[in-house]
């Protein structure tokens, strides 16, 4: 016996004893339902959970957490999109006495950011120039006290006045004791200031450039979140 079946939708449908309380699809609307039994025959039993179709996907839409806008992009686009970079060359000619000519070409490149880039700009790394141009600071002042030090010294052993003997102890002690003290603070101070860059640049800055990559801003109110 044929089962006759409409839609929700309108759409209707003849079917055999066979579909009586299974799931079927509408082709029109694409709702799922059950088909009703024949006139005067029996509902079959319902199927189990692990004949049943699996459910369709629903597709997940995000908005911003203030304004619930969907107009957001993620950081890295807009600091992509927001970041350009230029090239340009240039001739002078400069004309002298007897028609002598003389041309420079001048040429460079330069990069330029909109506002907004610099705003989502991506975490720098720990620069860590500064501590080392203080340890060769550092270096030059030990050397200079390790020369400075070997001339007095001979100076010293040469001497043949007390006063002399004096002068040389007067210039260690004015001199030479100075550039020791600068110089083992400016070692010490670079080599904490490598060792924190170091540190940085190995824990904490990667976890800042993935919170950078998942991090979004709202083209509406201007409020940024992360993922």
């Amino acid at each position: 016996m044929a089962i006759r079946y409409s839609c929700q939708c309108g759409k209707a449908y003849e079917l055999t004893d066979a579909y009586a309380g299974k799931r079927a699809r509408c082709k029109l609307c694409g709702t799922v339902c059950i088909i009703p039994p024949a006139p005067g025959g029996a509902m079959p039993m319902p199927p189990s959970v692990a004949s049943l179709p699996p459910p369709i996907p629903t597709q997940h839409t995000y908005s911003c957490p203030r304004c619930q806008s969907e107009n957001f992009q993620s950081f890295p686009i807009i600091f992509e999109s927001g970041t350009s970079s230029s090239h340009f060359s240039a001739v002078g000619i400069g004309v002298g006495s007897g028609n002598y000519h003389d041309a420079t070409i001048y040429g460079g490149s330069g990069q330029t950011r909109s506002a907004l880039a610099n705003r989502v700009a991506p975490p720098s790394r720990a620069d860590s120039t500064g501590a080392v141009l203080l340890l060769v600071f550092s270096v030059v002042l030990f050397m200079i006290v390790a020369v400075g030090g070997v001339f007095l010294y001979s100076i010293w052993r040469d001497a043949k006045t007390e006063h002399a003997t004096e002068a040389s102890l007067l210039c260690a002690v004015i001199f030479l004791a100075p550039c020791l003290v600068l110089g083992l603070f400016f070692f010490s101070k670079s080599q904490r200031d490598i060792a924190k860059a170091a540190r940085f640049n190995e824990s904490r800055w990667p976890r800042l450039y993935d919170e950078w990559e998942r991090s979004f801003l709202c083209l509406r109110c201007g409020f940024d979140w992360t993922m």
